[in-house]
């Protein structure tokens, strides 16, 4: 081998030997982010009715917190999956809550914590923290009632690039349980009425998934829901019930979800958060 060629072999093993030490630091990083241990308050488990009409509530509370569309059915689905970033695989609830105590599953829900208290990545805990104890009941019971289904998925996964932005805590890919663990007592917002308040409790425990907890929207995602100031009510009860906004426009994720989610509102609820909306 001559001169120029054995100086080029060098220099792919010693760059080859950086990636692979940029690689490692990278992998050990995020790995510690990922399997960090946290600590959550003390749970109480709220009242788990059995009755039938409780646990038909509790089947629309999982439709309108986006349970059974994010869980297809509660069977599972891959989430997404880009080779760079990784797999999200939202899983078989079927299956997989046979495993978890009630205690568990109000841990997982309030905050994003599974048993062996590490955070879940997407599931929208900060969202569901805000449920009132009655709601959060009525959803578990409904969760425990739905018959085991056989249903592989295939496992999470985080790709080289889904890590470096994991290690350098970046905020797109921050776990949840970092967010739900830092939110104040919750609100007592009252039981269900025609009312901002009760609107208010509607927007936190549904709204806030893809508008922010603060409602402010995530920049170049989705809006502040001042918007909402922007719509009569009959135009604003028409987008949650058809998913037509203004202007008769689609909104395509906010119409997609109005009609398969929000459209289970009754129509006090609509009236409610509208008054919240309106009164922020």
């Amino acid at each position: 081998m001559g001169k120029w060629p054995r100086r080029f072999a060098y220099l792919l093993v010693a760059l080859l030997g950086v990636a692979l030490l940029a690689y490692g630091g990278i992998y050990t990083a995020s790995e510690r982010v990922l399997h960090h241990h946290y600590a959550t308050p003390a749970v109480t488990v709220p009242l788990i009715p059995q009755d039938a009409a409780s646990l038909a509530e509790g089947e629309r509370i999982a439709i309108l917190r986006g349970c059974t569309g994010c869980h297809d059915h509660l069977y599972g689905d891959v989430f997404d999956s880009e080779p760079l970033i990784g797999t999200l695989v939202a899983p078989n609830l079927t299956q997989v809550l046979q495993k978890y105590s009630d205690a568990d599953l109000v841990r997982l829900l309030r905050y994003g914590v599974r048993p062996s208290g590490e955070s879940v990545f997407v599931m929208p805990s900060t969202m569901f923290y805000y449920l009132s104890d009655a709601d959060l009941g009525k959803l578990m019971a409904y969760l425990r009632k739905v018959a085991p289904v056989n249903h592989e998925l295939p496992p999470d996964s985080v790709g080289f690039l889904g890590r470096w932005y994991v290690a350098r805590h970046d905020p797109d890919f921050q776990l949840i349980a970092e967010t739900t663990l830092t939110f104040p007592a919750r609100p007592d917002f009252g039981p269900p009425a025609v009312s901002a308040k009760y609107g208010e409790y509607l927007a936190r425990s549904v709204c806030t998934e893809c508008h922010a907890p603060d409602l402010k929207g995530y920049p170049g995602d989705t809006p502040d829901l001042v918007i909402a100031k922007g719509y009569s009510r009959e135009q604003f009860t028409r987008l949650m019930r058809t998913g037509i906004a203004v202007g008769d426009r689609d909104l395509r994720l906010m119409s997609d979800v109005a009609r398969s989610r929000f459209s289970h509102f009754s129509d006090a609820e609509v009236e409610a958060l509208y008054l919240y909306l309106q009164a922020r």
